[in-house]
């Protein structure tokens, strides 16, 4: 009985920890990690569903990458897209005002949308900001609903929802993935508006700085795996 209790946790732990080695040694591959990352998040939401406040997370991070993946697929340079795209982050900062980075976001779309505007009057061969735009879209939606997820799963399911600490190790992720969006975008800006065309800093490290963040988030999912292992085997 004890070991089928917690074989799922168990396994799962396994997996991940070859993920993250996984993770480590394909540094330079990200699209062969991003589809790895995201069938470990299914896996391991499979095998937690008993587990209320790490599958809700779990399933918080799939829709993520999802919609992530999809809109790499379904996009395609276009200034209505880009319009859309500003038009909708704006209107979610607004009512994520309260977000300590609410107003970076802010200042950094809003110097994007005059650049394309400068860019699209004087004919410039402009790069795709709404790209960056959407994933700084994602990561303050996330911020919001990994805050809220406690107050959210405690509406549908009463008495079963408790604050995590990787409800929290999720917040802090994606507000450092705010701060590298938005340095990116910055740095397009030097480069394309200023005319500093050698300033790749951000440029070359994204890559690898994107792929410690997914690297960062399976190992604060393991820790949790392992914390709500350690309540159950001590209510036991």
């Amino acid at each position: 009985m004890l070991l089928r209790a917690y074989f799922p946790q168990v396994v799962t732990t396994v997996l991940a920890g070859i993920f993250i080695a996984l993770g480590i040694f394909s540094f330079g591959k990200p699209a062969f990690f991003d589809r790895l990352f995201l069938c470990v998040l299914i896996f391991t939401a499979v095998v937690c569903y008993q587990s209320i406040n790490i599958l809700s997370l779990l399933i918080l991070l799939i829709i993520a990458r999802s919609i992530e993946e999809l809109a790499w697929l379904a996009f395609y340079d276009s200034y209505l897209i880009s319009v859309f795209i500003n038009t909708l982050t704006i209107a979610v900062l607004i009512f994520l005002r309260f977000d300590p980075l609410s107003k970076l976001g802010f200042l950094i779309v809003t110097l994007a949308m005059c650049a394309e505007i400068y860019w699209m009057i004087i004919d410039y061969p402009a790069p795709e900001l709404y790209w960056h735009v959407t994933l700084l879209l994602i990561s303050f939606s996330m911020r919001y609903l990994s805050f809220m997820r406690f107050n959210i799963v405690d509406r549908f399911f009463p008495g079963k929802s408790k604050p995590t600490h990787l409800d929290w190790a999720i917040y802090n992720t994606y507000g450092f993935a705010i701060i590298i969006q938005s340095a990116v975008l910055l740095e397009y800006l030097v480069r394309h508006v200023l005319g500093y065309s050698q300033v790749l800093v951000v440029y070359n490290a994204y890559v690898y700085l994107v792929h410690g963040i997914a690297v960062y988030v399976v190992f604060a999912i393991v820790n949790e795996i392992h914390r709500d292992l350690l309540q159950r085997l001590l209510k036991a």
